[in-house]
């Protein structure tokens, strides 16, 4: 179909479609490529001091760390509790990140040593005002 309307359109007006298939073009020699678009994580993620810090403020208050189904079901197969969730968060430190994810968020891993007599990690993306833990272990 589009094929078709082309060849109409280049039948009435061939300097006009030979200018918007040129314009097309090198638009699209010019646009970055997707490496040059890819970020390193490191590039916008937040150092880990940072990133320690945001996490153990916000999770001062219970009511700002969200839990995904993920985590809950982590939760409850490795016998932790939300208490657990935010000793962790407020006094552990990051240690680790990935990202950006599909959402473009990046995932630290806060380690906190001694809860279930070993250390105990949580995943984590920091949001504006909330945590949201995506896994337990």
């Amino acid at each position: 179909m589009l094929f078709s309307t082309l060849k109409r359109l280049f039948r009435k007006y061939p300097s006009v479609v030979i200018l918007a298939v040129l314009g097309c073009a090198a638009l699209y020699a010019l646009a970055p490529s997707k490496e040059q678009l890819h970020l390193s994580p490191e590039a916008d993620a937040l150092p880990f001091e940072t990133a320690t810090q945001q996490l153990q403020t916000l999770a001062e208050d219970s009511d700002a760390i969200i839990l995904t189904r993920h985590a809950k079901e982590r939760m409850k197969e490795r016998f932790f509790s939300l208490e657990d969730v935010q000793q962790i968060l407020t006094q552990g430190t990051v240690e680790d990140v990935s990202g950006p994810d599909e959402y473009n968020d990046y995932r630290y891993k806060t380690t906190f040593c001694c809860i279930k007599a070993e250390d105990s990690s949580i995943v984590a993306v920091i949001e504006p005002k909330k945590v949201v833990v995506i896994t337990v272990y």
